[in-house]
C-alpha cells in the first residue's frame, strides 16, 4: 500500500485510533495494578511474598513492587505518542508489509 494513497490515511486512522484505545485501557488498568500493589507494600499488617517468603519489611515490599510502575509508563506511549511519532512508526511497518508480500508472491 502506497503510503500516500487515500487507503493508507483511512488504514492509519484506524490504526492510530485502535492504538490508543488499547494504550487508554492498558494505562487505566495497569495504574489501578499499582496503586493496590503500592496500597499493600506501604500498609505494615498485609504480609507480603517475595519468592514465597512472607515479609513485613517496607523496604523490600516498595522495591517489589517498583517493576510494576514501568508498566503505566509503557502504556502511556501507547495512548499519549504523538501522531508524528506514530505516523512514521505505521509507514515504515507499512512499506515492509508490503515489501514482504512482494517478496514471497502475495497479491491480496
Amino acid at each position: 500500500m502506497n503510503p500516500d494513497a487515500p487507503q493508507f490515511r483511512e488504514k492509519f486512522d484506524t490504526t492510530v485510533r485502535r492504538f490508543r484505545r488499547i494504550g487508554l485501557l492498558f494505562f487505566t488498568l495497569s495504574s489501578l495494578f499499582v496503586a493496590f500493589l503500592l496500597y499493600s507494600a506501604l500498609d505494615p499488617s498485609v504480609p507480603f511474598r517475595i519468592n514465597g517468603v512472607e515479609s513485613h519489611d517496607t523496604a523490600e515490599r516498595v522495591r517489589a513492587s517498583a517493576f510494576a510502575i514501568l508498566i503505566p509508563l509503557f502504556a502511556s506511549f501507547f495512548a499519549f505518542c504523538p501522531r508524528s511519532i506514530l505516523e512514521k512508526l505505521f509507514r515504515y511497518q507499512f512499506s515492509e508489509m508490503e515489501k514482504m508480500k512482494k517478496r514471497i508472491g502475495v497479491s491480496k
